[in-house]
C-alpha cells in the first residue's frame, strides 16, 4: 500500500472455521483506499469467505476488522447498517429477483430504505443503467437476460445507492471469455470515475490483469502474497506460480 493512501479497510488477525474446517488461518490486511484490492486464489481457499467479512455477512471466530478506523467486529446489525451503505455488494450469481423486472430489481435497495419519491428513483435508475449500457432494459425480466446482462444488473444494482465501496464476488464466473472481459472492463471504468475503493475476489487470471491495482493471493486460507500486479509475476512463490501456470496466466 502506497504512503499516500490510508487503509479502508484493515484486517488482523482473523480467524474462521466451519464444522471444524479452518477455512482463515490469522489474516492480516491492509486494503487501500481509493484502489482496487483483486483477492486471488484457487476454489475452496477462503476468497468469499474474506469478503464477506468486511460488511459482516459473515463474523469471525477471532481477530478484528476495521473500515476507516472504526471496528466493525462488535457490532450488531443495527450498528452495521449505516456502514453497509457505504458499500455496495456484487454476488456470484447476481441474486436478481426472479419476480421483479431489470429496473424494480435495480431500485430495490432504495426502496427498502424508504426511498418513494417517483423524480428521484427515476433519475437514480437511468443514470445507473447508462453506466452499465442497458437504457433501454429496464421493463425486461431476469429470466430474458444473457448472463453478462444480469452481472450488469447486478452491478447497477450495487451502484444505485451510491456508495464508496465496492466488493464482487467472482463477477466473471459462468462467463465466457469475452464477456468476461467486458465485465472486467466495466468494473474497472467504474471504480475509475466513480473513484471507489473495490475489493474484487476472482480465479481469473485475465480479469484480474484489467482490474487490479493491487493483489492479495490467498492460499488455504492464509495470505501468501500481497503487492502489486508486476510483483504477482517474480515472487518465485511455487503455490503462486503453479496457480499461474495453471491457469494460464505466466508472466
Amino acid at each position: 500500500m502506497s504512503a499516500d493512501s490510508p487503509a479502508y479497510f484493515r484486517l488482523t488477525d482473523l480467524h474462521k472455521d466451519f464444522e471444524g474446517k479452518r477455512v482463515l488461518k490469522g489474516v492480516s490486511l491492509a486494503i487501500p483506499e481509493g484502489q482496487t484490492t483483486v483477492v486471488l486464489g484457487g476454489s475452496g481457499t477462503g476468497k468469499s469467505v474474506l469478503l464477506k467479512h468486511l460488511n459482516g455477512l459473515i463474523r469471525p471466530d477471532r481477530g478484528t476488522i476495521e473500515m476507516q478506523s472504526q471496528e466493525l467486529t462488535g457490532r450488531n446489525e443495527s450498528e452495521l447498517t449505516p456502514l453497509r451503505r457505504k458499500i455496495g455488494f456484487v454476488f456470484q450469481d447476481g441474486a436478481l429477483f426472479d419476480s421483479l423486472s431489470v429496473g424494480e430489481n435495480i431500485l430495490f435497495p432504495l426502496l427498502e430504505l424508504g426511498e418513494r419519491d417517483p423524480a428521484i428513483l427515476e433519475k437514480r435508475l437511468q443514470s445507473v443503467l447508462e453506466k452499465v449500457d442497458l437504457e433501454d432494459e429496464a421493463q425486461k425480466m431476469p429470466s430474458r437476460l444473457s448472463g453478462g446482462m444480469k452481472k450488469r444488473v447486478a452491478l447497477a444494482r450495487s451502484l444505485i445507492m451510491e456508495p464508496e465501496c465496492l466488493l464482487c464476488d467472482e463477477p466473471t464466473a459462468g462467463l465466457d471469455p469475452i464477456l468476461s472481459e467486458t465485465v472486467a472492463h466495466l468494473i474497472h471504468k467504474m471504480t475509475r470515475e466513480q473513484d471507489l475503493t473495490a475489493v474484487v475476489v476472482t480465479h481469473d487470471l485475465a480479469a484480474m490483469r484489467i482490474m487490479a491495482d493491487r493483489v492479495v493471493f490467498l492460499f488455504e486460507g492464509e495470505v501468501i502474497y500481497e503487492g502489486t500486479l508486476a510483483g504477482l509475476d517474480q515472487t518465485g512463490d511455487a503455490r503462486i506460480d503453479s496457480f499461474l501456470r495453471a491457469s494460464g496466466g505466466g508472466g
